[in-house]
C-alpha cells in the first residue's frame, strides 16, 4: 500500500496532520486559562484510527502519549453497542486504571464521522488541579485508597450528538472543590477535539478518505521501520538500573524501582521484576501509568527522530509485576505516583538506555538522569486575594536541571523529560491566579550533580503567602534523603531537594526595611517558627506572611570531578553555581586568595591528596559486588 503512495503528498499530509494536533493544543490554552497548560503546556493532543490506534501524537506532555489510545479502546469496548457511540459524541474519563496517571489526568475523546461511518477518533488530556478528593488538587501523600482520590469517571457522555449535556457537566464539576476552572478545562478539551476534527474532515476534503487512511497507516509502519531500524544499531546487551525513594506516603522507609532492560536484535524489553511491593500511600503507579513513564524515555531519549504513535511501541515489551509500585492492584492509590515513581520508572529506564548508547558509541545521545523526581511539590487551597476558591499546584518541577553529557555540562533548569514544549511558570500569571507572592526564584548553588561535567543547577523558589489568613498547604514528592538523580562514570547524583516553611516569622519587618530573604540561611534567620515538612506534608491554616522556600532537583553529573578544568570549577564559583566549600572538596580547586583565579600548586597538591584518599578507602571489588548485590 505504501508504494502507491506519492512520497511529497505523504510528507505534506504528515505535516498538515501535526499542525492539526498543535492547533488543538493551542485551543485548549486559549479556553482554559489554567496555569498547568497555558505555562507548563501540560497537554497532549492526538488522532486515531477508527479503531483507536494511534496516528501521531503532538509534542506535549509526553506520558499522554499512550493515554487517549486506552480511553478510545475503553470507550468501544463498553459503549459501541449501548448505548452507542454516534457523531457529534465526546465522552469524558479520568480512570487512572484504565490510563492517565492519576484522576486529575482528565480526557475527553470525540470519534470523527465522514459519510456516515466512523474514520478517526481525537482526543484532548490536560492536567486539572482538583478533583474532589479528600485532599486538596488531587494528589496529596495520605490518601491510602482510589476512593479518597477524588471523581473517577469510566466514561460519560458529556456531549451527545453535538449538544453539550448539562446535567453530566454539572455532575462532574459540582463533586470538585471548584466547579468553574474544572468546568473551563473540560470546555476546553472539547474546543480541541472540535477544532481538530473541523481540521480533519478538512484534510479529508483536500486529500480524500483513500489517501487519507492509506497515508495514516503509512505512518505508523514507517514509525515501526524506523524504531526497529534504530535497535539494530545498538549491541545486544542486558543493562540494569536500580533507584531508591526515601517514602512511601505514610512512612519514611525507602523503596526502590528495578529495571532490567534486554536488547534483542530489533527489539527491546523493560523487566521491572524486583521492584517494591506496592505501599499504604499513593506513590504506587498503576501499569497503564508505568506504560506512559516509559513512553516519555523512548521519545525523549531513544526514539526522538522515530514518529510517536502505536508503531514506535511495536518492538517494546515491559514486564511489571502485580502486586507492586509499577503495577498496582486496585483499589491502591495512585495519586502521586507521577511525582515520585513514575520519575523513578523514567530514570530507571534511561540510565539502561544511556548504558546502551554509550556501549554502541552514540556519544551524542548519552546523558546523566534529570527527571528523577518532581519534588519537593506544593499544592494548596485557599480563598484567593481576589475572594475566590484557589485549589492547585505550583508549577515549577518543569525547571529542573538537565544531565550532564560526556562532553558538555546539563542545561541550568533546563526543562522536564516528560514534555520538550513545557515553560518554566510566569510568577506574574501564579500571583493573578493564587495567593502568594514571588520574593525571589534563582537557581540554586550546588544543586547539581557534580562531575568533569557537571549537572545543570535545578531552581529555587521563595513565595510569600499573600491576600489570605486561612490557606491549607501541601508538599509531595520524593528526594528529601535519597538522590533523585543518578549521575555517570564517577559523576556525582544530583543534591536532594529541600524546603523550608516559616511561620509567623519577623518577615513583615524585614519587608519594611526593604529586606527580604533570598537563601535558605535567612529564612532560617527570620525567627518564629521554621518548619522542615516532611514527605507528603500537609499544614492547614497559614496566613498572610508565611513563608515557603524550596530548591528542586538539578541533572546528574558525568565524569570525574577531579578532572574538571579547574578555570571552570573557578567560573562556577563566580556564578554561584558551585560554593567555594564544594569547589575544594569535591573538584580539589584551590582559589586564589581573590577568589577569582586558581592557585595552581594548592590544587594540584588538593587533587593528589584527594585521591590518594580514596586509594585509602577503597575496597576490592569481589568485596563491592557482595555487599550491593546484598542490598
Amino acid at each position: 500500500m505504501s508504494n502507491e503512495i506519492d512520497p511529497v503528498r505523504y510528507e505534506v499530509f504528515c505535516h498538515r496532520l501535526f499542525n492539526i494536533m498543535e492547533e488543538g493544543r493551542i485551543a485548549i490554552g486559549m479556553v482554559s486559562g489554567s496555569p498547568v497548560v497555558v505555562e507548563g503546556g501540560e497537554t497532549s493532543c492526538s488522532l486515531h484510527l477508527a479503531d483507536g490506534t494511534p496516528i501521531l501524537v503532538a509534542a506535549g506532555i509526553l506520558l499522554h502519549g499512550q493515554s487517549t489510545r486506552d480511553f478510545i479502546y475503553k470507550a468501544i469496548e463498553l459503549y459501541e453497542n449501548d448505548p452507542g457511540i454516534h457523531d457529534g459524541d465526546q465522552l469524558f474519563f479520568n480512570d487512572p486504571y484504565i490510563s492517565g496517571q492519576h484522576t486529575a489526568d482528565m480526557v475527553v475523546i470525540k470519534p470523527i464521522f465522514h459519510g456516515g461511518r466512523r474514520v478517526a477518533w481525537t482526543g484532548a488530556i490536560m492536567h486539572t488541579g482538583e478533583t474532589g478528593a479528600s485532599m486538596p488538587a488531587g494528589s496529596g501523600g495520605g490518601m491510602s485508597n482510589i476512593y479518597q482520590e477524588g471523581i473517577r469517571i469510566h466514561g460519560l457522555k458529556i456531549v451527545e450528538k453535538g449538544r453539550m449535556r448539562p446535567d453530566v457537566f454539572n455532575t462532574i464539576t459540582e463533586q470538585t472543590r471548584d466547579p468553574h476552572f474544572v468546568g473551563m478545562d473540560i470546555n476546553a478539551r472539547i474546543a480541541a477535539n472540535n477544532v481538530c476534527a473541523a481540521r480533519y474532515l478538512q484534510l479529508l476534503e483536500g486529500f480524500g478518505l483513500d489517501f487519507v487512511e492509506a497515508a495514516s497507516h503509512k505512518i505508523i509502519a514507517d514509525s515501526e521501520r524506523m524504531a526497529r531500524h534504530k535497535l539494530r544499531g545498538f549491541p545486544d546487551g542486558v543493562w540494569r538500573s536500580r533507584l531508591y525513594a526515601d517514602t512511601t506516603g505514610f512512612k519514611d522507609s525507602p523503596y526502590k524501582v528495578t529495571c532490567t532492560m534486554t536488547k534483542e536484535e530489533d527489539e527491546i524489553c523493560f523487566d521491572f521484576t524486583g521492584s517494591s511491593p506496592q505501599v499504604e500511600g499513593s506513590l504506587n503507579s498503576t501499569f497503564p501509568a508505568t506504560n506512559g513513564s516509559l513512553f516519555v524515555v523512548l521519545c525523549s531519549q531513544l526514539f526522538w527522530d522515530v514518529p510517536w504513535n502505536q508503531g514506535m511501541l511495536a518492538p517494546v515489551k515491559v514486564i511489571a509485576p502485580e502486586d507492586t509500585v509499577v503495577n498496582c492492584r486496585y483499589p491502591a492509590a495512585c495519586g502521586t505516583a507521577v511525582f515520585s515513581t513514575g520519575c523513578m520508572i523514567q530514570e530507571a529506564a534511561h540510565e539502561c538506555i544511556a548504558k546502551m548508547q554509550f556501549a554502541a558509541g552514540v556519544i551524542e545521545d548519552v546523558n546523566s538522569a534529570w527527571r528523577g523526581t518532581s519534588g519537593p511539590h506544593p499544592y494548596f487551597e485557599s480563598i484567593n486575594q481576589s475572594g475566590n476558591r484557589a485549589v492547585g499546584q505550583v508549577l515549577h518541577s518543569f525547571a529542573t536541571g538537565l544531565g550532564a553529557t560526556p562532553c558538555r555540562d546539563g542545561v541550568d533548569t533546563g526543562g522536564n523529560m516528560m514534555n520538550p514544549q513545557s515553560n518554566i511558570a510566569d510568577e506574574e500569571i501564579i500571583e493573578m491566579s493564587s495567593p502568594f507572592l514571588c520574593l525571589g526564584r534563582t537557581q540554586a548553588t550546588d544543586s547539581s550533580g557534580f562531575g568533569k561535567f557537571r549537572g545543570g543547577m535545578g531552581p529555587q523558589m521563595i513565595y510569600m503567602i499573600h491576600g489570605t489568613n486561612q490557606l491549607n498547604l501541601g508538599i509531595k514528592g520524593t528526594g528529601r534523603r535519597t538522590p533523585a538523580n543518578w549521575g555517570m562514570f564517577g559523576g556525582y547524583p544530583s543534591a536532594v531537594v529541600e524546603s523550608r516553611l516559616a511561620v509567623d516569622s519577623e518577615l513583615p519587618q524585614w519587608l519594611k526595611k526593604s529586606c527580604s530573604p533570598g537563601s535558605f540561611e535567612d529564612v532560617k534567620a527570620l525567627g518564629g517558627e521554621i518548619v522542615d515538612p516532611p514527605n507528603n506534608f500537609l499544614r492547614p491554616s497559614l496566613k498572610e506572611h508565611d513563608l515557603l522556600i524550596w530548591r528542586q532537583v538539578g541533572g546528574g553529573g558525568y565524569g570525574d570531578p577531579l578532572d574538571r578544568e579547574p578555570e571552570r570549577v573557578v567560573e562556577d564559583v563566580k556564578n554561584l553555581a558551585t560554593s567555594v566549600a564544594v569547589a575544594r572538596k569535591i573538584y580539589g580547586v584551590v582559589l586564589a586568595a581573590d577568589n577569582l583565579g586558581v592557585n595552581w600548586e594548592a590544587t594540584e597538591k588538593a587533587r593528589a591528596e584527594l585521591r590518594q584518599e580514596r586509594l585509602d578507602n577503597a575496597i576490592p571489588v569481589a568485596e563491592w559486588r557482595r555487599k550491593n548485590e546484598a542490598v
